[in-house]
């Protein structure tokens, strides 16, 4: 008996693998060959959106008429537009314009989201009925819809575009989040938190939050795709973005009388949007089957 215990008390325990933090994430992340696209796809998007300046063959800009509607050729990847303007010059330096239009709409979206949601959720009570009932009304209308009389009435303009885009977007970061509030707010953590006298505000931003930002970050991923894609919508619909500036549902309106004659004008920035959001849905994928416990324990 007293062997046995001693080897009990000389064996090591043996601690569970656990599995958080960056040095197991990303491995696992970037395992999955739709994150390999996808994030191939995102990394250079941001690069072309910072440096798209510096890598640029011509000014996106320059009007040459004498070369206006050229066919893709080794001069011009891509063509050129209406005006005589490299198509491959716009499209690249257009992705600071997706890029900021992404980011834009999904912080309006998710920051009035998140705070209606968190509040009414928390708070409970005729806080959360009077939310509800707006966000009701707001999910009453189509998401384009939404946009669209927006827009319509702050008129017609990048920046309003992306106003217009983000307040439509704020029932579904509401009702998400709220959702998961109402179901972190009962566990045992926060009702501890509680117990030793936290205040309301380190609850929710201290205990609640860190715990609800993975779902939320995949539901990110999701919602910037459409965040970009509304955007080009509205100015393909002459809503948004107003020329001379090349982003690419601009791009796409402004040259849509040449699909017969010259289809590159319009296919390269439909391509280019395809690619994009393509990419970003790729690695939206990718990131929810590692952050999800019941993808990844398969």
């Amino acid at each position: 008996m007293e062997t046995a215990n001693q080897l009990n008390m000389q064996t090591p325990s043996v601690q569970p693998v656990r599995r958080t933090g960056p040095r197991w994430f990303l491995p696992q992340l970037f395992k999955k060959r739709s994150a390999q696209i996808g994030g191939s796809v995102v990394v250079l998007l941001l690069f072309f959106a910072l440096f798209a300046s510096y890598v640029i063959p011509y000014d996106p800009f320059d009007v040459q008429t004498e070369i206006r509607l050229t066919p893709p050729n080794l001069e011009h990847p891509f063509g050129t537009d209406e005006l005589g303007r490299d198509l491959l010059s716009r499209i690249l330096y257009g992705t600071r314009y997706t890029v900021m239009i992404g980011l834009i709409v999904t912080g309006i979206g998710c920051g009035g989201g998140f705070l209606i949601g968190l509040t009414a959720a928390y708070w409970g009570h005729w806080v959360d009925m009077l939310a509800m009932r707006l966000i009701d009304i707001m999910l009453s209308f189509p998401y384009i819809l939404l946009s669209l009389a927006i827009v319509a009435i702050l008129g017609p303009s990048l920046v309003n575009a992306m106003v217009a885009a983000g307040i439509a977007s704020i029932p579904g970061y509401a009702r998400l989040i709220r959702g998961f509030v109402l179901s972190a707010k009962e566990e045992e953590y926060v009702l501890a938190a509680r117990a030793i006298g936290s205040n309301d505000s380190r609850i929710m931003f201290r205990t609640i939050l860190p715990n609800i930002m993975s779902p939320m970050v995949i539901f990110i991923t999701y919602r910037l795709p459409l965040s970009v894609l509304t955007a080009a919508a509205l100015s393909f619909l002459g809503l948004g973005t107003q020329p001379p500036l090349p982003e690419w549902g601009a791009m796409m309106v402004n040259s849509r009388t040449f699909i017969g004659s010259a289809p590159w004008v319009v296919t390269a920035p439909g391509l280019a949007i395809f690619v994009v959001i393509l990419g970003m849905n790729l690695f939206g994928n990718a990131l929810r089957d590692t952050l999800d416990p019941y993808q990844r324990d398969r």
